[in-house]
């Protein structure tokens, strides 16, 4: 049932190997060409078992995929019944990055969780830069936020 989690485990070991192996240039391009294929297989592997599970009926309570792969035909015809949208680091997202998962999912609630004051998106573009695309859609809705009184993950005196 899990053929690409051991798959996983192979990956990890040749990874280790790559970056503690003392081999020739063409052997180490020849192991990461390898590893890359690898790679490639298991995420295909690991997205049919989820879809078929979703697929054949089975409740799949969640699904992790990035914001451009949401809108995906293999992720919008497999997840049809999304309740909830969360987009994780979604202040340094573009606006139209952010809107992919939201519009796609038609999920009933939607959460947008990040920071806009920590990382902001990167625009190279200065068209896109004068157009607003460094502002994220977190960024645009900050003054509409719930915010954390408590902040889990710093030290107290950095806060």
């Amino acid at each position: 049932m899990f053929d690409w989690l051991h798959e996983f485990f192979f990956l990890l070991t040749l990874i280790e190997h790559i970056h503690t192996s003392s081999a020739q240039p063409k052997q180490r391009g020849l192991l990461t060409l390898v590893l890359n294929v690898l790679q490639l297989q298991i995420i295909t592997e690991a997205e049919k078992w989820a879809i078929q599970s979703s697929s054949k009926g089975e409740y799949v309570q969640i699904v992790l995929c990035t914001c451009s792969s949401a809108g995906s035909k293999r992720m919008r015809e497999a997840c049809n019944n999304v309740m909830q949208c969360i987009v994780d680091e979604c202040g340094m997202c573009m606006e139209p990055e952010t809107l992919i998962p939201i519009v796609y999912s038609r999920a009933p609630q939607v959460v947008l969780i990040g920071d806009h004051k920590q990382l902001q998106p990167i625009v190279k573009n200065r068209l896109a830069r004068s157009l607003g695309l460094t502002t994220s859609m977190f960024e645009r809705f900050s003054h509409h936020t719930f915010m954390l009184q408590e902040q889990y993950r710093m030290v107290s005196e950095i806060v």
